[in-house]
């Protein structure tokens, strides 16, 4: 045995040794266990056979069902096949791995998927999962009335019966999804073997519970779901509890609690299994984030749980995640691109017919018009979303509607029909003990008073508010409603505990706006799947300069004067701002004080009539560049990545800052300035350039990716023909590759350089390399 080892090892006979030292073992090439595979089935077929079948029914067992149905399907046994389908088709749902199902689906024969009553019910949860509910629902009654009132199929009449109350509840029908749910739970009562479907049909039932607007009794229905699921300790139905009690938790107003039971549920799909859950459960910690202001992790959840939606091709999981994602992009001003999400997961709605977020929708645009002044077609929206609440004869839906057209009342200035419509919304919110919409229909109530003149009114409900404002960080939808109606606030008389609680809330108006712009740029950079609204201000100074406001191009006719831009450009060389003399020695250095203060008049109001009044503010003489502006300034990218780079160890990581901030560097700082005070930067950031490039470089040798570290060295000499360490590495990469020729040509281009730019013989280090 060891000598017929030896003789493979030694003749290398199609295979391949594993491993080191005396730890190795040998295994086929994989061309040569394709060949032994077809050999074997071509003269043992019937052998083959029984091997692969039984190989696959191992796979089965094991739940590796995609290699058990591809080998039951090579072979051709269609009655493994179908059995393998009708027995774990229900789990691929469970799981949200819908596409695998219809594969599995789509290889059966088709007399049978269409005739099967476990065949027609899978193929009606494809067809709910891609959006044709409808469709879905007619497929479950076909099930449901042929096996209803009789013994046959019992488990397949149960599922079937509560998929269809999951797609009513999802087209908001929702007394037709709780009759279903209740049906299925009254033939449960005969049949305790089938608990787990007992614990979904309650799933569904706390769900409906819940959009119907009864939060109380939704909690008290999932939590009996969630006690039988983790008496089987059903890994996957279990996280999906923990989610739905979550999102209750979350309208109770018990945020830390909804956030713990969003991270539990994360922790059961840690392994990326069913990005469907992991879509729903990113948009609901965005929720929660964005509730306490951290907008860019939100924001970054949105677009997580858009991508692992997409992936998975979970449309209503997408739909849902878009509409979170404009909301944020509403209240951070970006009303242009909140409008074009919207419309996208519109699309999704209407093609799913789904009640909830259609309404939602229409709800949120017309919050969107409201605010930003168009009445006509706020109002247009409003209407629509109360004919959807009507329809849907949901509660929850309707008092939301109401705390909005409160807010819009408000603004017009008629406020008591806005006094009307949050009253309703408080009373029935404050009743069902939803924290966050009780708080926003209470702080209409007293805006409504406050501007009818009744401030000592108005403060039962500002005392109710008050404690969040102050205390809560999960207080920013109360700061978004009191930013809408600052003059109302601002207008608070007669009592002064009204008064002083009106201050408060608008210290936490002005705290938001402060951060306003910091939290857009934030945004903005990070932003992949669905772009936030571009700067107010573009600055370019690398290879060119230029300025872009509001996406048009300041021209030389708009800057009037060379002066102006020059003027423009120190004043954000200088971010810790100048006095008028310190501007005077750089421009005019001998300018009398008189003609000093008409030169600097002059072209600072050409700037400021070019960019804007606000551009360059004056703090105690000194004139600066405004901070507070949205604006995206190339240098300051370029610095950040470089000086991010220089800290992390971590080398993609390194890498990729370092390449960011190359990819910015388009050209030499100012390159159409000769003041004398551009030199120093231009030297800074060309030399900041070419370490960049020499570290890129020196990291790809060590990598051994000897073709990039060439670029990034000839990049590098591209800018300083004289960079020996550039030259010296180049030689490095070429005796590596054995290019002599090449090692020649590089030191004869770093002799010349050297000779015609500084007339110097390279240094005794190069010479001594080459």
């Amino acid at each position: 045995w060891y000598s017929l080892i030896e003789e493979i090892i030694k003749r290398n006979l199609f295979i391949s040794q594993v491993g080191q030292d005396d730890q190795f073992w040998l295994r086929y090439h994989h061309l040569f266990r394709d060949f032994l595979h077809n050999k074997m089935r071509r003269e043992r077929e019937e052998e083959s056979r029984k091997i692969l079948t039984s190989l696959a029914d191992e796979y089965q067992l094991n739940k590796d069902w995609d290699l058990a149905f591809d080998l039951y399907q090579q072979i051709g046994v269609i009655e493994k096949m179908i059995s393998l389908v009708a027995n774990c088709g229900s789990m691929l749902v469970t799981a949200g791995k819908f596409l695998t199902l219809k594969k599995w689906l789509d290889a059966l024969p088709p007399e049978v998927v269409t005739v099967e009553p476990v065949f027609v019910s899978l193929k009606g949860a494809i067809l709910v999962n891609q959006g044709e509910v409808t469709q879905g629902i007619l497929l479950f009654s076909e099930v449901v009335e042929r096996l209803l009132g009789t013994e046959d199929d019992i488990e397949i009449l149960l599922l079937s019966i509560i998929r269809r109350a999951v797609s009513h509840r999802i087209v908001g029908n929702y007394p037709r999804s709780h009759e279903d749910s209740c049906t299925a739970l009254e033939i449960l009562e005969n049949y305790p073997q089938y608990s787990q479907l007992r614990a979904e049909a309650l799933r569904n039932l706390g769900l409906t519970y819940y959009y119907q607007g009864d939060f109380k009794e939704a909690l008290n229905v999932l939590k009996q779901s969630l006690h039988i699921f983790e008496s089987f300790k059903d890994q996957e139905n279990i996280p999906i509890i923990l989610f739905n009690i979550a999102l209750l938790h979350k309208v109770l107003g018990d945020y830390d609690l909804a956030e713990t039971m969003y991270q539990k549920a994360n922790d059961y799909w840690h392994s990326g299994a069913n990005l469907a859950w992991l879509a729903d459960n990113a948009n609901n910690l965005g929720m929660l984030q964005q509730l306490r202001g951290d907008f860019c992790s939100a924001a970054a959840n949105f677009e997580k749980a858009i991508e692992y939606s997409q992936i998975s091709n979970s449309r209503r999981a997408e739909g849902i995640s878009m509409t979170s994602l404009g909301d944020l992009y509403r209240d951070l001003d970006a009303y242009n691109e909140a409008l074009d999400v919207y419309k996208k997961a519109r699309l999704i709605g209407e093609q799913l017919n789904d009640g909830f977020l259609l309404f939602y929708l229409d709800l949120a645009e017309g919050v969107l018009y409201n605010i930003s002044g168009d009445l006509k077609k706020s109002t247009n929206f409003f209407n629509l979303a109360s004919q959807k609440a009507k329809e849907s004869g949901s509660l929850y839906n309707f008092n939301l509607l109401e705390t909005e057209l409160a807010m819009s009342y408000l603004l017009a200035g008629k406020y008591e029909q806005a006094l009307k419509s949050a009253k309703t919304a408080y009373e029935y919110f404050e009743k069902e003990g939803q924290k966050n919409e009780s708080l926003r229909a209470a702080f209409c109530c007293a805006l409504a008073l406050i501007g009818s003149g009744d401030a000592s009114s108005a403060l039962s409900y500002l005392r109710k508010i008050s404690p969040v404002l102050l205390e809560d960080k999960y207080a920013t939808p109360l700061t978004l409603q009191a930013r809408y109606v600052k003059d109302i606030l601002n207008a608070t008389k007669g009592n002064r505990e009204a008064k002083n609680i009106a201050a408060h809330v608008l210290e936490r108006v002005n705290i938001f706006e402060n951060n306003l712009i910091i939290n857009r740029k934030r945004i903005r950079q990070q932003a992949k799947i669905i772009p936030f609204e571009p700067p107010r201000l573009i600055i370019q100074s690398f290879g060119k300069s230029q300025v872009f406001l509001r996406d048009n191009l300041v021209t030389n006719s708009d800057w009037q004067t060379q002066n102006a831009r020059e003027l423009f450009y120190l004043f954000l060389a200088h971010p810790g701002g100048l006095t008028k003399e310190q501007v005077g020695l750089f421009f005019w250095p001998d300018a009398s004080p008189d003609e000093l203060k008409l030169r600097f008049k002059n072209a600072l109001y050409r700037l400021r009539r070019a960019l804007g009044g606000e551009t360059i503010v004056l703090e105690e003489d000194y004139y600066k560049f405004n901070l507070a502006l949205d604006y995206d300034y190339d240098v300051e990218h370029f610095q950040r990545n470089i000086d991010s780079a220089n800290k992390i160890i971590d080398i993609p990581r390194k890498l990729d800052y370092f390449q960011k901030a190359v990819d910015v560097y388009q050209g030499e700082y100012l390159p159409e300035f000769d003041c004398t005070w551009v030199i120093a930067p231009r030297m800074r950031y060309q030399q900041m350039y070419i370490e960049a490039l020499m570290q890129m470089a020196n990291l790809a040798m060590d990598e051994m990716d000897y073709k990039t570290a060439l670029q990034h060295c000839n990049k590098a000499l591209s800018e300083d023909p004289c960079l020996e360490a550039a030259h010296r590495l180049a030689m490095q990469i070429h005796s590596v590759n054995g290019n002599r020729v090449a090692i020649v040509r590089q030191f004869e281009n770093c002799v010349a350089a050297l000779s015609r730019e500084i007339n110097v013989p390279p240094s005794r280090q190069t010479s001594e390399l080459y």
